[in-house]
């Protein structure tokens, strides 16, 4: 019996990358394109009202707020973010977290 496996198009494009070594690469460029909706579905709108930019760089996800309080408040959880972040891109990409 011939087992037949199905794919999408992204499951595809992720696989052709990983053969040829582009993965990592090619996640590092989606996190800084999308830094901010990824922020944004990680903390909530309550939170992320409070964060004026978000940005990733070379291993280091720079998270800036105007608001003291927030700015202690994920200064005091930096390691939780940086850990929740890499669990939903699947890979440990983020290597520092910055709150400025």
């Amino acid at each position: 019996m011939e087992q037949k496996t199905e794919h999408t198009i992204n499951e595809a494009f992720l696989s052709f990358l990983k053969k040829y070594g582009f993965a990592d690469d090619y996640l590092k460029v989606k996190v800084e394109k999308q830094a901010k909706e990824i922020w944004n579905e990680l903390v909530g709108n309550g939170l992320s009202q409070y964060t004026t930019s978000v940005v990733f760089k070379e291993g280091t996800f720079f998270v800036y707020t105007n608001s003291p309080v927030v700015k202690m408040e994920l200064q005091m959880r930096k390691n939780e973010i940086k850990e929740k972040l890499n669990q939903k891109l699947g890979q440990n990409i983020i290597k520092k977290v910055e709150i400025r």
